[in-house]
């Protein structure tokens, strides 16, 4: 009996050993395992606050590109209005224009000839500054602007302005060109020679739309059941 009770001691002591050893072990592998937990949680965290600033700033973008489209506008006004003789003399301006168009027009005939009479017709009364009772008055929308913008190479979509803030007209519903009293500057440039070739004009150059000729008018599409137009082809303006 003796013997068999010294062997179950010995059993139990080792059973013991052996069970705090293994104790030990899953408590430094918890210990391990909290800490991983916690440096995972800590880079969620910077992750989850990287996704909620890259989310925050993508807001904010539209607000952004509208403020600028603003500054570029009141930059536009301002250098409209900024030398007051330009608003006198409009009438002596036209007949001049007339004859500057004409010379001009024959200039430029062997690389832009006109054989539609209709559009014959809508480049003589825009440059001598008639009225066409057909005109809608259209701007290009924000989409658009923010698209090209960021890169896209869409053409460029217009819709009515009926608040009489538009920078262009379309005429018979297809004909696209500048409002009369529009500037063009380094500002509205950069848009303006999206829709225009703009021949002999400097970019540093801050010149009214009332010094230069329409070549040719842009082309546009109205889009189905919207007042928006699309652009189809670029029109040609002459300085």
């Amino acid at each position: 009996m003796g013997a068999k009770r010294q062997e179950e001691i010995l059993e139990w002591e080792w059973a013991n050993k052996w069970a705090k050893a293994m104790w030990q072990k899953l408590c430094e592998l918890n210990e391990e395992n909290l800490v991983l937990r916690q440096k995972n949680d800590s880079l969620s965290e910077k992750h989850l606050q990287s996704l909620q600033d890259i989310h925050s700033n993508t807001q904010h973008l539209p607000e952004i590109l509208s403020i600028l489209r603003q500054i570029s506008e009141k930059y536009q006004r301002i250098d409209t209005f900024s030398d007051p003789s330009q608003l006198h003399g409009e009438s002596e301006q036209i007949g001049e224009q007339k004859n500057y168009f004409s010379t001009d027009q024959k200039q430029c005939s062997d690389d832009y000839i006109i054989d539609d009479p209709q559009v014959i017709s809508l480049v003589e009364t825009y440059n001598s500054h008639g009225d066409f009772l057909d005109k809608i008055e259209v701007s290009e929308t924000e989409d658009s602007k923010s698209h090209r913008w960021c890169g896209g190479k869409d053409p460029a979509i217009f819709e009515a302005n009926h608040k009489s803030r538009g920078d262009y007209w379309i005429i018979d519903n297809q004909y696209l060109v500048p409002k009369y009293g529009q500037k063009i500057n380094q500002h509205s440039y950069e848009t303006i020679s999206i829709l225009f070739e703009c021949l002999n004009y400097h970019y540093n150059d801050s010149v009214a739309l009332r010094s230069m000729i329409l070549v040719k008018p842009a082309k546009v599409s109205p889009i189905h059941d919207q007042e928006k137009w699309k652009l189809q082809d670029t029109g040609t303006l002459q300085f």
